[in-house]
């Protein structure tokens, strides 16, 4: 059976999802809400728990505000965290704001002609609501497109309950890493 070294399973799997690309504060408060699993230079492990009920980290993720999160001290690997460490996310850096000013670029670069990035991508493959019809369709009747934002709410509410739906579970993402049964097996009962 393969040894797990060096990694933390929940860090390695959003560190994948485009949606978190330069926003340590966010994974951590994903991380925090779902729980992981960390593997020492030993094989050492050391699991924290999913704080889900946790409604001041919920609310700070989505709006901003402070919370106590799992914090890492190292953000490329996330193998050292503090357990209760207080951290602010700013209003900007808060999901709806992400959203909402992906929404924004997303518009813009629609009426432009002009190609999505990455995370633009992935924000959109991500969602189950058909946000890129909602953004060039009102575009190309002439007619306001301020629906949208105000669904800005409603688009990130879904978004974080697919997000967690899919990390939680372990399934989506870390299903991806080739993880021994032994360690899929216990990030189950986290």
């Amino acid at each position: 059976e393969r040894v797990m070294k060096n990694i933390n399973i929940m860090w390695n799997a959003l560190s994948k999802n485009r949606l978190f690309d330069g926003n340590k504060e966010l994974k951590e408060f994903v991380m925090t809400l779902t729980g992981t699993l960390i593997f020492g230079e030993n094989s050492e492990i050391t699991p924290l728990p999913a704080r889900t009920t946790d409604q001041d980290l919920i609310k700070a993720m989505m709006e901003g505000g402070t919370a106590k999160i799992y914090h890492c001290n190292d953000s490329d690997k996330c193998l050292k965290v503090v357990a209760d460490a207080t951290v602010t996310i700013t209003a900007n850096k808060a999901l709806k704001n992400q959203i909402r000013a992906l929404l924004s670029s997303i518009q813009n670069k629609a009426v432009a002609d002009e190609k999505l990035t990455d995370q633009e991508k992935g924000f959109i493959s991500s969602t189950t609501i058909p946000v890129f019809k909602y953004l060039v369709d009102p575009q190309m009747l002439g007619v306001s497109n301020s629906l949208i934002y105000q669904l800005t709410d409603y688009i990130a509410t879904t978004s974080c309950c697919s997000t967690f739906r899919n990390l939680s579970t372990g399934r989506a993402m870390i299903s991806t890493g080739n993880y021994p049964t032994s360690t899929m097996d216990m990030i189950m009962k986290l």
